[in-house]
């Protein structure tokens, strides 16, 4: 029968007990038909007298109190490619699917006589869980950059920038940071690092991988420039380059010239990137892309959640997605056609790269962009590199995720942050980052010129601002008091 699974008994039993194995054939719409491989299958409080797991001979989904659990990896990884999985493990019970119903009988003498006979249940909890839900096995990767020389006499000896990803590592490490002031080449640095994957032989530096799961190479690449003043071009014809912002490419007399994309264009593009997330296991990352961005109240208002789900019916979607989008400030527009777009693009071992993404984002937003970010890319084994000048960044990545990059004349240099940066106040993250340049702007410069240039005494200080300092400026101030 087309679209249906068979579970075909098969008598062996464990440790002379239970008899709980069934082999699992699919069969699709066209009648073709595949073998998934091996699922056990028991019921709460099943005695060894039982013995033989008994099931109904049709069903839509297995009665309460029944559970199941795959035998192998690729059972998952099986079920997920036919794009059954979200009907499909339900029905079943699956307690790799669903941790809760593993936690409610995981202690069945069933369980752990006979479907956890030969399975470790972390492997369960973890591995079959990822690959249940349509996300990858994680492994570490280890790549760097070495920028290009200027002269003769740099040859060897430019700056390296290297980067580890530890699988499973809290905080995770698959989102790392380059912050440095406006003007020292943060963006020349990943348009080289983009020339120097996509074309080797090119004068933009070099780009080694030491070790990444499958092979020597990234397989897909993706670029995200939030400006429409981008200087983040890249006109490569790649099948495995993504190319995400507000400007788009026409061509002209043969040459792509770039130009700014209108509103309209952009809603377009949007419903056309949703559209391809509303299916198998990529509406469900952008579901829980969504629900992270929704920590932000104005996208949790919005109702666009709503547009990943399925037990909600809209007579015309399309125009539902059009009139959410269209509804959004730019900001808020701006991540969601940007996420929707990386869940579209992101497959496994893609490395995204992000130009200054808090442009038009405030901290709080950003923060969430940044979180959905690194999950979708833990879903995918995947990782970013952010280019950024905001402090805000720094908060939501481990001080090793991070490269501090100075620029004197034409020779760049890189440092590591001199404090833990994931979690820490935005206040201690600006002065690590950008020290002396900080205490001789802004109010920093107006308390030092008045106390110091004019000779102003603390009280003085309080008396002709009318006590309009704030704890920061008054630390600048005792501390320029006690140096007189």
């Amino acid at each position: 029968m087309p679209n249906s699974v068979q579970l075909i008994y098969n008598d062996w039993d464990d440790w002379f007990t239970y008899e709980t194995k069934f082999g699992v054939r699919y069969t699709d719409q066209s009648s073709r038909t595949f073998h998934l491989g091996w699922v056990k299958i028991g019921h709460a409080g099943q005695s060894k007298e039982e013995r033989r797991t008994e099931i109904p001979k049709t069903f839509s989904q297995l009665p309460e109190g029944f559970f199941s659990v795959g035998l192998s990896g690729d059972y998952y990884s099986d079920i997920v490619n036919l794009g059954i999985a979200e009907i499909y493990f339900p029905a079943m019970h699956d307690m790799a699917y669903d941790l809760t119903i593993y936690e409610n009988y995981k202690d069945e003498d069933v369980a752990k006589i006979s479907l956890f006979r030969s399975m470790d249940t972390s492997r369960l909890k973890t591995r079959y869980n990822r690959l249940a839900h349509g996300d990858v096995e994680l492994t570490p990767y280890n790549f760097k950059y070495t920028f290009p020389p200027r002269d003769e006499r740099q040859v060897g000896r430019t700056c390296v920038l290297d980067f580890s990803v530890k699988p499973g590592s809290l905080p995770p490490t698959n989102v790392h940071v380059l912050i440095g002031r406006n003007g020292v080449g943060k963006t020349t640095t990943l348009n080289n690092m983009i020339e120097a994957i996509m074309a080797p032989a090119s004068n933009s530096g070099q780009f080694e991988i030491d070790s990444i799961s499958g092979g020597e190479e990234f397989a897909n690449l993706a670029a995200v420039t939030f400006s429409a003043f981008d200087s983040f071009d890249h006109k490569i014809d790649d099948a495995d380059f993504h190319h995400i912002g507000l400007r788009g490419w026409k061509d002209d007399d043969g040459e792509k010239i770039p130009y700014l994309k209108h509103t309209s264009e952009l809603v377009l593009d949007f419903v056309s990137a949703a559209s391809s997330c509303l299916s198998g296991v990529k509406r469900e990352r952008w579901a829980r892309a969504l629900a992270t961005l929704s920590s932000d109240p104005l996208f949790a208002e919005s109702g666009v959640s709503d547009l990943a789900d399925t037990s909600l019916h809209f007579d015309d979607w399309d125009a539902e997605a059009k009139d959410i989008f269209g509804g959004l400030s730019s900001g808020h527009a701006i991540v969601l056609l940007t996420i929707t777009r990386l869940v579209q693009v992101v497959e496994e071992q893609t490395f995204v790269l992000l130009d200054e993404p808090e442009g038009h984002l405030h901290p709080p937003l950003l923060s969430a962009f940044i979180r959905a970010l690194s999950e979708l890319l833990i879903s995918q084994n995947g990782v970013a590199l952010v280019a950024t000048h905001s402090p805000v960044v720094l908060q939501e990545v481990p001080s090793n995720c991070v490269w501090i990059i100075n620029r004197s004349g034409r020779t760049i240099a890189a440092s590591r942050p001199p404090l833990e940066t994931f979690g820490e106040d935005v206040g201690r993250l600006t002065h690590a980052v950008f020290g002396l340049e900080i205490t001789e702007t802004g109010f920093h410069k107006i308390i030092r010129q008045k106390m110091v240039d004019e000779g102003w005494s603390l009280d003085q200080l309080l008396g002709e601002f009318e006590d309009q300092i704030g704890a920061e400026g008054m630390a600048v101030a005792r501390s320029l008091q006690a140096l007189k």
